[in-house]
């Protein structure tokens, strides 16, 4: 940024005295003190020459006497809702009395969720003495003129990102029903890194996932599964990403020590016979990063989608395994009808009882 631009923007350059941050800092030039944050001159620089907003904000605010402003700038993030760093930044400037007077552009530019803008704009703000000033839609919370639509205005810029996620929503549904990929591969598989879309074996993962099919074929259930693994000294899926140097949100602190309900997952999941299972979770809005399990009847099946690390009669007869659990008793018996009968009466399952050397069956 040159120097008349500072000087137009009523900032001067010096450089610091002992004691200071490195770098150049900004004086208001009529008191001839440094600004309350102390803006560095290449962030203010890069800023202002990259965003015409910006340089028309600052143009504002030296016309109409507002001295040393501050931005506060979340490039990247949604308008939607108000969980935003540079927003939360600003809200704690205002609490410590650094902020008195609030602007921007236009409405959409605050936020797009038209009741909290609101609330923000009519209620929050003008109970703590706060100005909030809305340039383009001539909202101004410290004058009489202050625009009475703004209400409507704001419904409005509600409205563009929910039209917008819509359409988002129905080129994915497009791309899944086409039987493309919309997340990341299952353990097992890896990214095509010619067609992103598409799935690839990968060989190293996929000998412990038919290990893992091959166990349960054998009759061990899950906690057995994991124990032989950790035998094996197979490594937990996090920590397989990690050994091949993906990052992980969690790095486990003992590599070999499979979770039952992991091994579950890899027992259940279509994925293993070349099925691609599409929408199994959907978000409850578009202002919501929630996302909520979907029915099975709401979710895309699509055949042969890539290429299957399980045959599928295996895989049947592994569903058929875990539907009817076969758990031994306290005396290490497993009766061959585990699982099979009922009572006729309540149609509770039966399972086999022990007791002073006598077997019966009990509901």
């Amino acid at each position: 940024m040159s120097d008349r631009l500072c000087r137009e923007c009523g900032l001067s350059v010096i450089k610091n005295p002992k004691k200071a941050p490195s770098g150049p800092l900004y004086l208001d030039e009529k008191s001839g003190k440094p600004t309350c944050y102390n803006v560095y001159r290449e962030d203010l620089r890069d800023a202002i020459n990259g965003s015409r907003d910006l340089q028309h904000m600052m143009k504002y605010a030296k016309e109409h006497g507002f001295p040393n402003p501050k931005f506060y700038m979340d490039d990247g993030y949604t308008g939607t809702n108000f969980d935003r760093p540079s927003f939360k930044e600003m809200s704690v400037d205002i609490e410590k009395g650094f902020v008195k007077t609030v602007i921007v552009k236009d409405l959409s530019r605050f936020g797009r969720n038209y009741i909290e803008v609101g609330s923000y704009s009519e209620i929050i703000y003008p109970e703590a003495g706060i100005r909030f000033i809305a340039i383009m839609d001539n909202v101004d919370t410290g004058s009489l003129e202050s625009n009475e639509f703004a209400a409507f205005t704001n419904l409005f810029n509600e409205w563009y990102p929910k039209n917008t996620s819509k359409k988002v929503k129905e080129v994915k549904k497009a791309k899944g029903l086409a039987g493309e990929h919309l997340g990341a591969p299952p353990y097992g598989y890896l990214q095509n890194p010619d067609d992103k879309t598409r799935w690839l074996v990968d060989e190293e993962a996929a000998t412990v996932i038919r290990r893992i099919f091959s166990l349960c074929m054998q009759g061990k259930g899950v906690s057995a599964i994991a124990t032989a693994l950790w035998e094996d000294k197979a490594l937990t899926l996090s920590a397989y990403k990690v050994s091949k140097g993906i990052g992980v949100a969690k790095k486990s602190e003992h590599p070999y020590n499979w979770e039952t309900s992991m091994i579950a997952s890899i027992l259940e999941n279509v994925a293993y016979i070349g099925v691609t299972e599409s929408f199994k979770s959907t978000r409850l809005g578009f202002k919501s990063k929630k996302r909520i399990p979907t029915t099975k009847d709401r979710r895309t099946y699509i055949e042969d989608a890539h290429t299957p690390i399980i045959d599928r009669d295996i895989w049947e007869k592994v569903q058929m395994i875990r539907a009817n659990k076969r758990r031994p008793t306290k005396s290490g018996l497993t009766s061959i009808f585990s699982g099979l009968l009922y009572c006729a009466d309540c149609g509770a399952k039966l399972s086999l009882a022990t007791a002073n050397g006598y077997l019966w069956i009990k509901s």
